[in-house]
């Protein structure tokens, strides 16, 4: 979710993971919005398209690696261990 969206970030509890799922593999993008998590105390990480298309009205259509938001998720739900699992 980009623009309004991002307000969204004030919410998050301290720690929390924004993954950015956008458009282009632009290392501006990366700078801009792990700037903006880092003020927060948030974890930034991003997956981007390899191949957006563009339409006649002006939006982008991407198709993402879901196996890359999951690995990226993983290593983010792994990164609190095994004391946050209940029967542990």
């Amino acid at each position: 979710i980009h623009g309004a969206g991002f307000q969204n970030m004030i919410f998050m509890p301290r720690d929390g993971l924004l993954l950015h799922i956008g458009a282009y593999n632009d290392s501006r993008s990366a700078n801009w919005y792990g700037a903006l998590a880092r003020t927060f105390d948030l974890r930034y990480r991003g997956v981007m398209s390899d191949d957006p298309t563009f339409t006649d009205n002006g939006s982008t259509n991407i198709t993402v690696n879901v196996g890359m938001v999951v690995r990226e998720l993983s290593v983010y739900f792994d990164s609190f261990g095994s004391s946050s699992q209940s029967g542990s």
